[in-house]
């Protein structure tokens, strides 16, 4: 069975956040599956639309602060070809040094834990993170 999950998005302001009423029409969800272990699956439920995002790991599932698989680029390359307007999310290893060769293969959803808790201003780390997906959309947009 193909590992599947849904993410509770929450569109968090103080106006709808005053009124309990308010925050559950807020809520959607989106469903997503992970890359691994069956592509063929993954393929048939995108096709289906059945999902709004891939998960692409990039590292071995399990803990925090692994070094990022470059090879793993030619999944999120080959999901981006086949789906422009899902999301691609890429989980593990992410970091100033990484990301430009995963929002360069489409990637647009980071998952980046270490670079960013690690860091001493998170902020900036999240800027870092944040421009590189950004222009990488930009320039494949034009």
């Amino acid at each position: 069975q193909l590992p599947c999950f849904q993410r509770l998005k929450l569109k968090c302001d103080e106006e709808a956040l005053s009124s309990s009423s308010n925050v559950a029409s807020n809520v959607d969800t989106c469903t997503a599956c992970a890359r691994s272990p069956c592509a063929e699956a993954v393929h048939a439920l995108c096709d289906a639309g059945k999902v709004d995002m891939v998960l692409v790991m990039t590292v071995e599932p399990g803990f925090g602060g692994q070094k990022f698989q470059p090879e793993m680029m030619t999944k999120v390359k080959a999901l981006r070809v086949r789906y422009p307007d899902m999301d691609i999310q890429v989980d593990g290893g992410l970091g100033p040094a990484t990301i430009d060769a995963a929002a360069a293969a489409g990637a647009n959803v980071i998952v980046a834990g270490s670079s960013v808790f690690g860091s001493s201003n998170v902020a900036a780390a999240i800027a870092v993170l944040r421009t590189a997906v950004e222009g990488a959309a930009a320039a494949a947009a034009t």
